[in-house]
């Protein structure tokens, strides 16, 4: 073969070879999330909005409010995490304006005095949930967002530093719910304090957080095990009983995630199956609540008949994420999810929904798409 063919036989070789990656890349990059789009945008929120919302924010006066209180902060603080959940999907969806935002408002919102700091020590109950619960929320939905940005934009070193330093203050004080136990209970609120310690971990790469909310997650874990598989702890909780698995789902899934993440094995066998027996008790106790009733009629912090359990599209918004990280290995299981009614009406039949609310964080069809006919 002449010199010059040879060239160009290998040159055209050498082309092949990296358009074919090329392709294969985009096809990988492009499988690893589903549509990324939603309504919610931070571009029509004002700096100045978060007045009242996220700091400077007084006690609660009344001893007995709950989250179905209608008033202006509950409504403000729906609102704004909706935004933010919105921009979170946006941002992921490779929006750059939209992360750039994100970067912007985490910002100014480490420049506030005490931005979503616990206000009330452990000295009540209440003013312990209104703050640490609503505060670890937000805090969630937060760092949520600023990782997807961060993954997307580069921050300056010394910004990133300064969101930093206000968000390790931030957590630590809102340990409080964590650490109250109260009626020695672990359900799904003290979960929300681990879920943001280990995205402050992953994020500003500190392994001493990352250690807390393994091992949290862990005891969480331990403490919440019955022989049937439920969730004992937030078996208890009434006619919500089953509502607030979901909840707790969510959670360890997103703790899971993240500790996988910085490089933290969770997802091993025990882990796996006892979330998998515990999914089938949520499956089966669907279809028949009488399942839960022996927890439920402790009506635990919750009103309601305990015999009729409330369902929704927040509780079954943990579905994509069983099914994307320990499916595989539970075919039955999974076959179960889709032959069920409840999650059927719930998650599968809401996929058209446009994007998730703060309580789910990470839209299923855009970080953990499932397959539905049709879709994906």
């Amino acid at each position: 073969m002449k010199k010059p063919i040879l060239l160009f036989f290998i040159f055209y070789v050498w082309v092949y070879a990296l358009t074919s990656c090329s392709v294969l890349r985009a096809e990988e990059v492009k499988s690893e999330k589903g549509v990324c789009e939603a309504s919610g945008s931070l571009d029509w929120v004002e700096l100045a909005d978060y007045d009242g919302l996220f700091y400077s924010i007084p006690k609660r006066k009344d001893r007995h409010g709950s989250i179905d209180t209608s008033n202006d902060w509950y409504d403000g603080v729906y609102s704004m995490l909706n935004t933010w959940t919105g921009a979170l999907e946006n941002c992921a969806g490779n929006d750059y304006e939209e992360c750039s935002r994100i970067i912007e408002h985490m910002t100014h919102l480490s420049e506030q005095k005490k931005t979503l700091y616990n206000w009330s020590g452990r000295e009540d109950w209440d003013y312990i949930w209104e703050s640490t619960f609503w505060n670890n929320t937000s805090l969630v939905v937060l760092l949520n967002a600023y990782k997807v940005a961060t993954d997307r934009v580069e921050v300056p070193a010394d910004v990133h530093s300064q969101i930093g330093a206000w968000m390790k203050k931030a957590v630590k004080s809102n340990k409080q719910l964590y650490l109250a136990n109260v009626n020695k209970s672990f359900n799904n609120h003290q979960l929300q304090w681990l879920r943001a310690n280990a995205l402050y971990g992953l994020l500003w790469n500190d392994s001493k957080a990352l250690k807390v909310s393994e091992k949290g997650l862990n005891t969480f874990m331990k403490k919440n095990k019955t022989k049937e598989g439920a969730l004992k702890f937030e078996a208890y909780r009434g006619s919500r009983g089953l509502w607030y698995h979901g909840r707790a789902y969510m959670a360890i899934f997103g703790i899971a995630d993240t500790l996988e993440q910085a490089g933290i094995k969770v997802y091993d066998k025990e882990f796996k199956d006892a979330l998998n027996k515990s999914v089938n008790f949520y499956i089966d106790a669907s279809a028949d609540n009488t399942l839960i009733y022996k927890w439920a009629k402790r009506k635990k912090s919750n009103n309601g008949n305990y015999k009729i359990q409330e369902q929704g599209h927040t509780g079954n918004s943990w579905v994509g994420m069983f099914i994307n990280n320990v499916g595989k290995d539970y075919p039955d299981t999974i076959k179960k999810l889709y032959d069920s009614e409840t999650v059927q009406e719930h998650f599968f039949d809401s996929l058209s929904y446009a994007d998730a609310g703060f309580w789910e964080v990470l839209d299923s069809e855009c970080f953990y798409p499932v397959y539905k006919q049709g879709k994906f």
